[in-house]
């Protein structure tokens, strides 16, 4: 059996060497080598960074999904320059969106609050994190946290890490002033005796 190819079946004129060739370099000039996986792909197929480098769909989205996971890959880059996120955001899963821009949200947040559950260990976005009270809860598994120590939320008592009232604890000792045993408001003996109520 002999086996011809599509080029090999087509009526008409045979092609000379030189038209051969041009045509094998008019369909290569149609594809871009990948500048991380050295694969050719169809112009439709590939991303450009702001340097000029071409990347398939696939390696593009490989930097980005790696770029959640490692702060020091974040925001991903080539050639030291950031690639928009709407060079690829529309190769993305909608979940690898939402995945991308958590950790923007994370990476950029100065005081991040995790989890205190070890086994979930979630970062909770600073929107969630109540005011005043500092507790935040996790969307994942519904673990109450303190946003300034880290630990399980105080429920009903201070936070011993929170600066603020670890100042007026040391004024409070200063000044001679106490700390009543049931509400734990700071008192000052202005006149009576030394009990209190």
């Amino acid at each position: 059996v002999i086996e011809f190819s599509d080029d090999e079946t087509k009526a008409g004129p045979a092609m000379s060497y030189v038209e051969r060739q041009a045509d094998i370099m008019k369909k290569l000039s149609t594809e871009f080598k990948c500048c991380t996986c050295y694969d050719r792909f169809p112009r439709a197929s590939m991303v450009t960074a702001k340097c000029g480098d071409r990347y398939c769909v696939d390696c593009m989205k490989g930097l980005f999904v790696r770029s959640t996971k490692d702060e020091g890959l974040f925001p991903p880059r080539c050639c030291k320059q950031p690639i928009p996120l709407d060079l690829v955001a529309r190769h993305m899963k909608p979940d690898e969106l939402a995945t991308f821009e958590l950790a923007a949200v994370e990476y950029a947040t100065q005081n991040k609050t995790y989890c205190s559950n070890y086994a979930c260990a979630t970062f909770i976005v600073p929107d969630s994190i109540e005011l005043g009270t500092d507790r935040g809860v996790c969307p994942k598994c519904g673990t109450e946290t303190c946003a300034i120590c880290n630990q399980a939320f105080h429920e009903g008592s201070d936070c011993p890490d929170d600066p603020s009232l670890r100042q007026t604890r040391e004024l409070a000792r200063e000044m001679g002033w106490q700390t009543c045993n049931a509400c734990d408001r700071v008192v000052q003996l202005r006149s009576g005796c030394n009990h209190i109520t």
